[in-house]
């Protein structure tokens, strides 16, 4: 599930950047966080935060540590929920497709 929100997330709003997708198990909440590594000098703003800027939000960072920042953009959960209807009814449906073939394999198997 985590993989097709990241994917509409990156489509919809045409985005590079490196993401990440927390669900809540038990109230289906999520969040979208965006992941920047830690250079000495950033050169993508998507992908970089330089090591200055990075120390700005807490002093403990260094570099090659990824900094995380809430993304989730506001009506995300719509078009999420639209997305996951698509990557569940493709899951079903090769899920079918497997189960049909395994069925042939065992008939065939005991004739």
């Amino acid at each position: 599930m985590e993989a097709a929100l990241i994917t509409a997330f990156k489509k919809n709003f045409g985005s590079s950047q490196n993401v990440r997708v927390h669900i809540d198990s038990e109230s289906g909440e999520f969040q979208v966080f965006s992941l920047r590594e830690v250079v000495e000098e950033s050169m993508d703003d998507f992908t970089e935060i330089s090591l200055d800027e990075a120390r700005l939000e807490n002093p403990n960072y260094e570099i090659g540590d990824f900094v995380e920042e809430e993304v989730t953009p506001r009506n995300f959960g719509r078009i999420a929920a639209q997305t996951a209807s698509r990557w569940l009814y493709k899951d079903c449906v090769k899920l079918k497709d497997q189960s049909y073939s395994m069925s042939l394999a065992t008939v065939n198997l005991k004739s």
